[in-house]
């Protein structure tokens, strides 16, 4: 196979992962309709996106886009052996490109008292594996990093077959009960 061949088979399988460019516009909509969590009170609260304030949302909507133009800028760096710009566009996500730079603390209080649970431990595992391939980008090691990219791919599909399966009409309906992806 020619380094071009294999070159445009990895950018077309990322491409068919990657969210279109309003990959945060799901979260305004109000994609986890009929999601409820308790609270120790009693009441239950509607958790979602949706109830964040439009300040948030649009730092949201931007981080996403962010990271969605980190992820398909790390694939040529990567094919290309571009190790250093691989652990540098990994740092920034990690980093958070807008949040951890713009939010104030009551932004971050809302973040966590709105969003899921699931949908923050995603985030952290996300971040968490951003960090990991800058470190192994680092070190030059090549299969580690082969391998953290493709953690933070099966993130992003966690996240949206779990959180917006309506956007991302692939992931709808690949659930079982239990709640286990079966892709």
């Amino acid at each position: 196979m020619t380094k071009r061949f294999i070159l445009a088979t990895i950018l077309l399988m990322a491409a068919s992962l990657m969210p279109p460019a309003g990959l945060a516009e799901h979260h305004e909509e109000g994609e986890h309709h009929g999601e409820a969590k308790h609270h120790g009170d009693g009441n239950s609260k509607h958790k979602s996106v949706e109830s964040l304030s439009p300040e948030l949302r649009g730092l949201l909507k931007q981080e996403m886009q962010a990271l969605q133009t980190g992820m398909v800028s790390a694939i040529p760096a990567l094919v290309s052996g571009n190790l250093a710009e691989v652990a540098e566009i990994a740092r920034k996500m990690e980093k958070s490109y807008i949040l951890r730079q713009s939010i104030t603390r009551e932004q971050m209080h809302e973040l966590h008292s709105s969003l899921p649970p699931s949908f923050l431990k995603q985030d952290k595992a996300f971040h968490y594996y951003a960090g990991m391939l800058a470190h192994v980008a680092d070190r030059k090691k090549l299969e580690l990093v082969n391998f953290y990219f493709s953690k933070l791919t099966e993130s992003c599909v966690t996240c949206h077959s779990e959180h917006a399966p309506h956007k991302f009409p692939g992931f709808a309906g690949k659930r079982d009960e239990g709640g286990h992806d079966h892709h």
